[in-house]
């Protein structure tokens, strides 16, 4: 009986550090900081959180030695988990009409930082800004774009990077319009805040701009999404257009 007490004691208690986790919570919060230290010295119930984060979609950052000030940063490891990140995240960061384009941004961040969706590479931590993820967004509406002229490609496909060509890149007479909802630059931001917010983007800063660069988990999480049809849609027609330029 007392073993049956202890299990779900213990698993209130892994429940409990995930739900802290998950809400980003402060860790002077209600225990969290004991179950963090916990969570670092107790390989058995180290296991049971990692396991049951796992059978959630979840996976939890290597915490170091800063989590107890900090806390436990979890973030989704695959993208049918129930708390993988949804287009209605994006909603009130976005103007409305704009939202059919967000499929394609995430797919343009995706692709800027792991080039190859579908392969099983090696992680690599390559920066970048919203600016060079904008320009490579740019790029990847007209392989679309030629690619649609030689084959009919699905309808929402098409009105997405039809709609990223007419978005204006940025404001055209205030420089604080780079930031808002209402350009390319802007939805590309928000994006990549949002990604960051979820622990898959890290950002620094190199001198005046701010660079992002992607977490380990990040990239997992884009190898899950990669067996998604746009997303080999988008990689065969890459595919396809740098052929032709290798011929030409």
């Amino acid at each position: 009986m007392s073993e049956t007490i202890d299990l779900q004691l213990v698993g209130r208690e892994a429940a409990q550090l995930l739900s802290f986790a998950l809400r980003r919570s402060n860790p002077s919060e209600g225990g969290y900081k004991d179950l963090i230290a916990r969570y670092g010295r107790d390989v058995s119930f180290r296991d049971l959180v990692d396991g049951m984060a796992d059978g959630l979609g979840l996976a939890i950052i290597d915490p170091g030695p800063n989590a107890r000030n900090t806390g436990l940063a979890v973030c989704c490891s695959d993208r049918n988990s129930p708390f993988a990140p949804t287009i209605e995240s994006y909603q009130l960061k976005v103007r409305y009409d704009y939202r059919p384009v967000i499929p394609l941004v995430h797919l343009g961040v995706m692709s800027f930082f792991f080039p190859n969706l579908e392969a099983n590479e090696e992680y690599s931590a390559k920066p970048g800004s919203p600016e060079r993820v904008m320009q490579h967004l740019r790029a990847i509406a007209d392989e679309i774009q030629a690619a649609d002229k030689r084959n009919s490609l699905p309808s929402t496909l098409r009105k997405a990077y039809q709609l990223m060509l007419d978005i204006p890149e940025v404001a055209e007479h205030d420089d604080d319009g780079r930031k808002g909802r209402n350009t390319l630059l802007g939805i590309v931001r928000a994006v990549m805040d949002q990604l960051v917010e979820m622990n898959y983007l890290r950002t620094s800063n190199e001198g005046t701009e701010i660079i992002y660069q992607p977490r380990q988990i990040y990239h997992l999480y884009v190898r899950s999404y990669a067996g998604g049809t746009m997303a080999k849609l988008l990689d065969r027609i890459r595919k396809d257009s740098a052929s032709k330029e290798d011929v030409q």
